[in-house]
C-alpha cells in the first residue's frame, strides 16, 4: 500500500470532522451519525478516500494553483 496515498486519505476523512460537528453536512431526511474515526470506517469509505488522495496527488500542480 502507498503510505502517502493512506496517510492523506486519512487527512481528507479529518477535514471532514468540523463539518460533521457542526451539523454541516445536507441530509435532511436521516439523522447525522457523529463522526466516524478512521480506525472504525467501513473499508469501502476507507477506499474512496484513497481514491480522492489518488487523484489530488496525480493533480497537483493543478490543485496548487487552485488554491493560490
Amino acid at each position: 500500500m502507498d503510505e502517502l496515498v493512506e496517510r492523506f486519505a486519512m487527512m481528507l476523512h479529518e477535514a471532514g470532522r468540523e463539518a460533521v460537528d457542526k451539523r454541516l453536512v445536507y441530509r435532511d431526511d436521516i439523522p447525522i451519525k457523529p463522526f466516524c474515526e478512521w480506525e472504525d470506517l467501513p473499508e469501502p469509505a476507507r477506499e474512496g478516500r484513497r481514491v480522492q488522495a489518488r487523484y489530488l496527488r496525480a493533480h497537483a500542480p493543478a490543485v496548487r494553483m487552485y488554491l493560490e
